[in-house]
């Protein structure tokens, strides 16, 4: 239980060296001391005030960046250097690596929840925000891709919980009517949540930032292909429901394609559904054998 309030956002530290660990060697250094660790991103997750800081939230904060730029496999020694504390201050805090770093996931999943739910708030502010990051986005996005990366039993609980954040975020979405509700809304989310991170994972394996709280600058998408993202999101590809009819109609062969009553998918109007309409009796006449009545023998055969 955190006994201090948290401030949210993420800020420049005053003093970047609280988070970076050890600085430079200094000249003329004595062999033998211990070797400085490379330069860290001089970002924190909260402000580093001494009235709302407790030294448990700063080694979680320490951790989720060190988590975010070496991994999953991080030491607890790396960490304890980051938050400028001794491991044995985790140690009593924590118990070990395996509970910090649950804390950890919670952590950046109340950040991701605040960053998204606001987003269904106020789209406009939540876009600005992305533009402007200072640092926290980039890293809770690369302590994301590291989380899945590293697999395990540990991925899957949070993969688990960003699919069940994902399902929050859609249904208050749809509710507010910023997007269309879908026919199958469980395969939506998955595919969404999937889709989304898996286009991350790959920029990040292709291009690893050297900073991950300048990590939007290679992990993110270049201005042309977000536009591209956003164009298919809003306005979609298809301009019919042919292809998914088509596959429909062979992943699931007993039920009969049909278009759910609500919007178009180019918004461009409503498609209620309705009833057979019984052939008229031009039909028949051109339908062929049918069903053996006096009134198709008379019209078939006069």
């Amino acid at each position: 239980m955190r006994t201090a309030p948290r401030a949210t956002g993420l800020h420049r530290a005053a003093d970047p060296s609280q988070i970076a660990g050890p600085g430079p060697a200094a000249a003329g250094q004595p062999r033998g001391h211990a070797q400085a660790q490379p330069a860290a991103p001089a970002v924190t997750l909260r402000s580093y005030s001494q009235d709302d800081l407790t030294k448990r939230a700063q080694i979680i904060d320490a951790a989720i960046i060190e988590f975010a730029q070496n991994g999953m496999k991080a030491s607890v020694r790396s960490i304890a250097a980051r938050a400028n504390v001794s491991p044995g201050l985790i140690t009593h805090h924590f118990g070990g690596k395996a509970a910090l770093r649950q804390e950890c996931d919670d952590e950046v999943f109340r950040q991701y929840m605040e960053l998204k739910m606001g987003g269904v708030a106020d789209p406009l502010t939540s876009v600005g925000r992305v533009f402007d990051d200072s640092g926290e986005l980039s890293v809770m996005v690369c302590y994301m891709i590291r989380s899945l990366l590293d697999g395990g039993q540990a991925a899957r609980r949070f993969m688990d919980q960003l699919m069940d954040n994902t399902r929050t975020i859609v249904e208050a979405s749809v509710a507010k009517g910023l997007i269309r509700p879908s026919r199958d809304e469980e395969a939506r989310i998955r595919y969404m949540t999937q889709s989304n991170i898996g286009a991350a994972i790959v920029r990040f394996v292709l291009d690893p930032p050297e900073d991950v709280s300048q990590a939007l600058t290679t992990v993110g998408t270049d201005p042309e292909s977000l536009l591209a993202q956003v164009e298919v999101l809003t306005e979609g590809v298809f301009t019919s429901t042919l292809v998914y009819d088509a596959v429909k109609e062979q992943l699931l062969p007993a039920e009969k394609p049909s278009h759910p009553a609500g919007p178009s998918p180019t918004g461009a109007g409503t498609v209620e559904p309705s009833e057979p309409t019984p052939p008229s009796q031009s039909d028949r006449r051109v339908a062929g054998p049918g069903p053996a009545s006096d009134e198709a023998a008379q019209i078939l055969d006069p």
